[in-house]
């Protein structure tokens, strides 16, 4: 079990492009770009009113992938967010899938997104593409300083920094955008 603080920044092509450099820059070690597919789980909304997320994750269209269980917020302001994340690797996530649902549980939401991830010994940034949303980076720190002497290294503005989830940011386009309820979040098929 950790506690995970991360904060997340909406980017445009160009600023992404130049956030890439940075990265190299300040000497962050690139550990390779994936295709994702997330399922997150509730039971008749009773996690999304505890603010707790229950994801299953394949990358690169394996087999295997990871649980995740995301507890309440801890600590939060409009910037940062702070909970309390277990994950665990699973050898056949359709078979947890399934037993998931046999529990009750049923696929909320599926997005699915392009991830590209760097690491050095104190963060983890992560930059994102999602479908009509767009780029985020996502950068977790194990503390509010390591947090913010990372954005000022990477020189990011604190000020751009939304605690949303992504289902947040995709509800949202989905209604101001789209004038419709959120639905799947999917790449076009090529």
């Amino acid at each position: 079990m950790a506690i995970e603080l991360e904060c997340k920044i909406s980017l445009t092509a160009e600023a992404a492009a130049q956030l890439r450099a940075r990265l190299t820059v300040i000497g962050a070690k690139f550990h390779g770009e994936e295709f994702e597919q997330n399922w997150v789980f509730d039971r008749g909304g009773e996690l999304l009113a505890r603010r707790e997320t229950l994801r299953v994750r394949v990358n690169n269209h394996r087999e295997s992938g990871l649980l995740t269980h995301k507890r309440p917020l801890v600590a939060t302001d409009e910037r940062y967010k702070s909970r309390e994340e277990i994950e665990t690797q699973v050898e056949n996530a359709a078979n947890v899938r399934a037993i998931l649902q046999t529990l009750g549980y049923a696929p909320s939401w599926y997005y699915e997104k392009r991830r590209q991830t760097w690491r050095d010994e104190n963060f983890c940034i992560v930059l994102d593409t999602l479908p009509e949303i767009g780029i985020f980076v996502e950068i977790e720190a194990p503390d509010e300083a390591g947090l913010s002497a990372i954005l000022d290294r990477l020189h990011l503005d604190r000020a751009a920094s939304k605690n949303l989830s992504y289902a947040e940011w995709w509800r949202q386009h989905c209604k101001t955008e789209r004038g419709e309820p959120m639905r799947e979040c999917k790449f076009a098929a090529i």
